[in-house]
């Protein structure tokens, strides 16, 4: 993995600066995949994904519910200030997004006290580059980004439905496993979804 940091944009005015997605300096790459920085600029592109059924019922912790555009805004924004939001790239043509942050409620400090645990997310959303193996290599990206340069201790999928075993098999080619089941829930396929877990010390980073 090649990481390229660059000295973040900057936002004229500190009203700006509450209601835009936190800029950050990460590009990861490797090979002909990247993840670079989502910016206020992607949302168009964000949206226009998200009004494909197909596309939001492969995203991990969804329902398949229709956002606004101001929802998905006020998501992305939320996700940037504890943690890094990408765009995936794919020979230069942006394919998909996804994202790591810092989790912090109760549930998962019970269970992994005085560890720090992220979440990782990702859809590829062009449909078009659907099992051509770039969700694994950006899983990946994000897994080695979390564990040798943010200092992760434990990385978790989740949600990741039933209904999505191309998203399941995609973590599991990284070695991530089943950590727990979760209760079915309404929308896309009703069935069961899974937290899926990669601990620091099963953590094989790929040679290049």
């Amino acid at each position: 993995m090649h990481l390229l940091r660059v000295r973040p944009g900057r936002y004229e005015g500190e009203g700006d600066l509450v209601s835009r997605i936190e800029p950050h300096d990460v590009t990861l790459r490797s090979d002909r995949v990247a993840l670079r920085p989502m910016t206020e600029d992607d949302m168009a592109l964000l949206c226009r994904w998200e009004s494909e059924p197909e596309v939001r019922c492969t995203a991990v912790d969804s329902k398949g519910d229709v956002r606004t555009a101001e929802q998905i805004k006020d998501f992305y924004l939320n996700i940037s200030r504890n943690g890094f939001c990408f765009i995936i790239e794919f020979d230069g043509v942006p394919i998909g997004y996804g994202w790591l942050k810092r989790l912090t409620s109760e549930d998962i400090q019970g269970e992994f006290p005085g560890k720090d645990v992220r979440q990782i997310d990702l859809t590829i959303a062009e449909k078009a580059y659907w099992g051509r193996g770039i969700g694994t290599m950006a899983i990946e990206l994000l897994t080695e980004f979390g564990f040798e340069f943010e200092g992760a201790d434990v990385l978790i999928a989740r949600d990741v439905g039933d209904h999505n075993p191309r998203g399941r098999r995609a973590f599991e080619k990284d070695n991530y496993s089943v950590w727990r089941e979760n209760r079915p829930k309404d929308g896309c396929g009703g069935g069961p979804t899974y937290d899926l877990i990669l601990r620091k010390e099963d953590f094989r980073p790929k040679t290049e």
